[in-house]
Formats: C-alpha cells, sequence, structure tokens
C-alpha cells in the first residue's frame, strides 16, 4: 500500500509540475509577443 501511495504521490507532482510548466511558458510567449510588438509601435514613431 505504501509503494501505490508513493506512486500516486509521484504522479500528482509529475502532473502539476507538467501544468505549471506549461503556464510559465505560456507567460513567457506573452511577454516575448508583448515585448516584440511594442517594440514594433516604437520603431514606426522614429
Amino acid at each position: 500500500m505504501d509503494l501505490i501511495n508513493f506512486i500516486a504521490w509521484l504522479t500528482a507532482g509529475a502532473v502539476i509540475g507538467w501544468f505549471a510548466n506549461r503556464m510559465v511558458m505560456g507567460q513567457h510567449s506573452r511577454r516575448a509577443d508583448k515585448q516584440a510588438s511594442s517594440e514594433h509601435d516604437s520603431s514606426d514613431t522614429s
């Protein structure tokens, strides 16, 4: 029973870690898109 508990916690941790990684990557790509568009906008005005 302890081994099954360990495997369940390990699997739950892996799923949570994968989900957190997806969230962080999404934020990084949104931030990069926003910076690229702001750099493009500022080059148009100069």
